[in-house]
């Protein structure tokens, strides 16, 4: 009798699901996708990459360990960085290339490598390394 009352009920459950999800609603419209979206994020050309690098200094909030760095980034092509968490420095060229990512040769241990800058507006961007969008991305802004 037991086992005859839970079948009642979950048919009855899979029958007022059924009915629910028949029922149509309103269709919303679709947000184009903007800067400010999460989903989709907005990436610098080449030219904004480079005004927005060159003689900058930036902070940034790595995603893949949260440690704390700065970035001071030289005209010409020289970067100098410092681990304010982890305490290490290392130095590196860096250039834009034609899809607007900065690329870093490192002359120590960090990671050398192209990455994506989206701008989340208010002087706010993430930095995402080597168009992993996949991976937790880094915090940046201007110091």
């Amino acid at each position: 009798m037991k086992t005859s009352t839970t079948a009642r009920m979950g048919a009855l459950l899979l029958a007022y699901a059924f009915q629910a999800s028949a029922q149509t609603a309103p269709a919303s419209p679709v947000a184009p996708a903007t800067a400010d979206s999460a989903a989709v994020p907005v990436f610098l050309k080449k030219a904004e990459t480079e005004a927005l690098a060159s003689g900058k200094v930036w902070l940034l909030v790595l995603g893949s360990n949260q440690n704390k760095v700065r970035w001071d980034i030289r005209k010409g092509g020289q970067l100098y960085g410092n681990n304010r968490t982890g305490g290490g420095s290392d130095s590196a060229a860096w250039s834009v290339n034609d899809e607007g990512h900065i690329c870093t040769k490192w002359r120590g241990n960090s990671r050398s490598g192209c990455m994506l800058i989206a701008s989340e507006g208010a002087g706010k961007y993430k930095m995402y390394f080597d168009a992993d969008l996949k991976s937790t991305p880094s915090e940046m802004v201007l110091e």
